[in-house]
């Protein structure tokens, strides 16, 4: 920085003649940059700053080189170097709005790709709360169908529990009253050897209260085989809880123009093959037919909504599946033990391959088997 009076001398001194001052003012002012910025001096002509440009040889020269080497004429054309520096400034100045343009464009592909990518990760952090609703539901769904069926398994158990703890209750009071008269008159008798008159005036008493136990009926219990079994189900929220080994088995009371469920299982006693079928006759004749699902191993079930109420009656049939008779003496030896529970003319019938569809030959038989009894049932309103 330098005061006026540093001005005035600073420009008397010979080396420092090509030194341009500026103000202050200037310094702030960037349309005064040009006044301070650094001059391009001639390479060859170092005292000499480069003020003009040769358009044909698209080369910055200074004075001396327009009078040596780039003298005005057809192979040069010399023009002062701010005209052409607007020139190109203005040509820069194009460019640099085109190039401004294909930045704003990716910026703003750039701005659409992180919209899209913000839009995956919402759409995604949305189905995945989705995902973790149903499942949730669907556990709790599970959680309430593991409940229930518990809860009936506790007043399935109850109520089979419930008569025998009463006739339980019932013989504890009988056995106490008659141990009682046991261990009185047996107390008597024994004492009776150390007093004759004890025994003698108590003979009678005694007498009676022998004939009365004697004379009781034995109480004998019959045992009933209770057996509860789980069935699970195709649907997942959907099981049944069997109190019985019967082959056929209604799951819910039916009743008309509801669905209800038929359980079929099969036993040594009761073969199903692989396409058994349901015939559900109405009390008015109409039969249906119903399709089965496999539901586990050797385990089916049909879906029935009985159209009226009364009684109806079910029967399977079953045919190929591995169920088909083979040939009489191996029907005899390995599977006869399968068909104690038929007629004797259907046995009969079966083993000499008579009948529709049948081949004597052979003994196959490809008609349908009935290895269930047909079950009656009634459907309420």
């Amino acid at each position: 920085l330098l005061c006026e009076n540093c001005t005035t001398e600073h420009g008397k001194t010979p080396a420092l003649k090509d030194h341009n001052i500026i103000t202050l003012h200037d310094l702030k002012n960037p349309n005064s940059r040009s006044q301070y910025t650094q001059a391009e001096y001639c390479p060859k002509h170092t005292d000499q700053s480069m003020t003009f440009y040769c358009q044909p040889c698209a080369k910055l020269v200074c004075r001396e080189c327009t009078i040596t080497e780039h003298q005005p004429g057809l192979n040069h054309n010399l023009q002062d170097v701010s005209n052409v520096a607007q020139k190109y400034k203005e040509e820069l100045q194009r460019l640099e709005d085109k190039t401004r343009n294909k930045v704003d464009a990716l910026e703003k592909t750039e701005d659409a790709v992180d919209e899209e990518l913000s839009s995956i990760t919402a759409n995604c952090q949305t189905v995945k709360e989705e995902i973790q609703e149903h499942f949730a539901n669907l556990r709790a769904k599970l959680d309430k169908a593991e409940k229930d069926v518990n809860d009936k398994l506790d007043g399935m158990e109850m109520s089979q529990k419930e008569p025998l703890l009463r006739k339980k209750h019932n013989l504890e009071d009988t056995l106490k009253s008659t141990k009682d008269a046991f261990e009185f008159c047996t107390g008597t008798l024994t004492r009776s050897n150390e007093s004759d008159v004890e025994i003698v005036a108590l003979r009678q008493l005694i007498e009676g209260k022998l004939k009365l136990l004697s004379s009781r009926k034995t109480v004998k219990h019959k045992a009933v085989k209770h057996h509860i079994s789980f069935q699970p189900s195709s649907n997942v929220f959907k099981s049944y809880l069997l109190d019985n080994n019967d082959p056929i088995v209604i799951a819910e009371p039916p009743v008309e123009s509801l669905p209800t469920t038929i359980i079929l299982r099969s036993s040594l006693w009761h073969p199903l093959g692989y396409n058994p079928q349901v015939t559900v006759t109405a009390p008015g004749g109409k039969c249906d037919k119903l399709d089965c699902k496999e539901i586990s191993r050797g385990v089916f079930d049909a879906v029935w909504r009985p159209q009226v109420a009364g009684q109806h009656v079910v029967a399977v049939t079953t045919g190929g599946g591995g169920d088909s008779i083979e040939g009489a003496g191996k029907t005899s030896t390995q599977r006869g033990s399968r068909f104690r529970r038929w007629g004797k003319n259907q046995l009969q019938r079966l083993m000499t391959g008579r009948g529709k569809g049948e081949n004597a030959g052979n003994g196959a038989s490809s008609e349908s088997v009935t290895p269930y009894s047909p079950l009656t049932v009634d459907v309420g309103s």
